[in-house]
């Protein structure tokens, strides 16, 4: 089976950070593990809490995912992934932006993570997802200050990776700044259809306000149709009352922040 990696977002883990690992996580795992978000994992004030099942029913709690060591080494030990070194380069500088408040210290690490890539053509062909990654977290940076360089980001990065989630709420939410709300409507649409890398509930959310501004504005909105439930992003609920047991000691790493795990079999 392909490894499954779940990202806990209960209340405690998403005041933890669980939501911009999760983005962390699906850019650095993409076409080699499937991720996604989970309900609350059990372990409540020690996360971010990751679950990786490698094989049906044996999955593992890991605790305390707080850097990118952490989750380089999550992904790479215990998941299996393997990365180039300018992908490393990347994520680790998405990871600082991501956690970055201050808009001049994350406009010159973006500034550094386009400069592994090359140039734009060579980007877009070699490693066009990873291209879409920055282009959409440039966008979401530059949104409040340049909005129109925002949304061609953002164009850029929905056309570069057209079954990408993120990319269609990034670009929804630049035509939305730009005053364009009949055309988010329709790209948050197209999120919902894509299912995936999406917070359902969050999409529908944001489409019912977009509406409402359209056509307040007089706009023509086509209405959302429902999604097909099996396009839905699957939402993998933890294990309740397993017996757990805690992994050797040797499988937290020194010298690169700690983490704990525990091994659960389920059925």
């Amino acid at each position: 089976m392909t490894t499954r990696i779940s990202i806990c977002h209960g209340g405690s883990c998403t005041s933890l950070g669980s939501a911009a690992l999760f983005r962390d996580i699906e850019e650095l795992a993409h076409g080699q593990c499937a991720v996604d978000q989970c309900d609350c994992l059990g372990r409540c004030g020690n996360g971010p809490n990751v679950e990786i099942e490698t094989a049906p029913g044996r999955r593992t709690i890991f605790e305390g995912i707080k850097s990118f060591s952490n989750t380089l080494d999550l992904l790479q030990d215990e998941a299996e992934c393997k990365f180039a070194d300018e992908v490393v380069n990347v994520a680790r500088l998405k990871y600082e932006i991501r956690r970055e408040t201050h808009f001049e210290e994350q406009a010159e690490k973006l500034q550094k993570a386009f400069h592994f890539l090359g140039t734009e053509a060579a980007a877009s062909q070699a490693e066009p997802m990873l291209f879409s990654s920055l282009l959409v977290l440039r966008s979401q940076v530059m949104l409040k200050r340049q909005r129109n360089a925002a949304l061609h980001d953002a164009q850029q990065a929905a056309a570069l990776a057209p079954t990408w989630g993120q990319a269609r709420l990034s670009l929804a939410a630049a035509l939305e700044a730009c005053g364009r709300y009949s055309d988010g409507v329709a790209t948050l649409q197209a999120a919902l259809e894509l299912g995936t890398g999406i917070n359902p509930a969050s999409v529908k959310r944001q489409l019912k306000r977009l509406q409402r501004f359209a056509t307040e504005r007089g706009d023509q909105v086509l209405q959302a149709e429902t999604t097909p439930a099996q396009m839905m992003p699957a939402q993998v609920a933890p294990a309740k009352n397993v017996p757990a047991k805690k992994w050797n000691s040797g499988k937290t790493r020194t010298g690169k922040g700690s983490c704990r795990c525990s091994s659960i079999e389920g059925h």
